[in-house]
């Protein structure tokens, strides 16, 4: 009986209203779809779409902040943190840990916010993404520092040589740039 969908049979057992039942099974049944977090992009607009600019900027800081504590962490293939992290690991972490929920790819990450089309007009704490594979989409990482100015910035993600800060203007990063995403306005 604890198996069955009768509305009835679970009041009894639960002694809740069987419209409460029905709400919870189906609350519970989205939750685990595919993925136990929601992503961003379920959450977005309620989350941070309407945060106040100031609300914004310390949440920034405080991603940045959680970020650079990490700086020298190991790299580890499928790793998502505390102590050590593939990329994408990395920034679902850190973000995670401060209330926003990635998913958990750089490819799916890089489908989130809004997206960011000149290097100039970055900010910290934007994700930025890179095709180091071949493949389209395969790294990310988060910026730290923007110099518009230069159409550089600097930026923190987990590396195989661990968590570390890079330079886009690298001659490594700079040709295999795609592209950057804004999740906190």
């Amino acid at each position: 009986m604890i198996y069955s969908s009768s509305p009835s049979c679970s009041s009894k057992l639960f002694h809740l209203p069987a419209k409460t039942i029905c709400l919870l099974g189906i609350f519970l049944l989205l939750s685990c779809r595919s993925s136990k977090r929601a992503t961003i992009d379920s959450v977005y607009t309620a989350s941070t779409e309407n945060m106040s600019a100031k609300k914004a900027k310390a949440l920034r800081k405080s991603i940045l902040h959680r970020a650079k504590k990490h700086l020298g962490a190991p790299y580890g293939y499928g790793s998502t943190g505390p102590h050590k992290f593939d990329c994408s690991g990395f920034t679902t972490y850190v973000f995670g840990k401060e209330g926003v929920n990635l998913p958990r790819t750089s490819g799916t990450q890089y489908k989130q916010g809004q997206e960011i089309k000149q290097v100039s007009k970055l900010k910290p704490a934007d994700l930025v993404f890179f095709n180091t594979s071949g493949n389209g989409v395969s790294h990310v990482g988060i910026v730290t520092e923007a110099m518009p100015k230069e159409g550089n910035f600097l930026f923190i993600h987990a590396s195989s040589h661990g968590v570390k800060v890079d330079e886009y203007q690298s001659s490594y990063y700079k040709p295999r740039y795609l592209g950057a995403r804004r999740i906190i306005p």
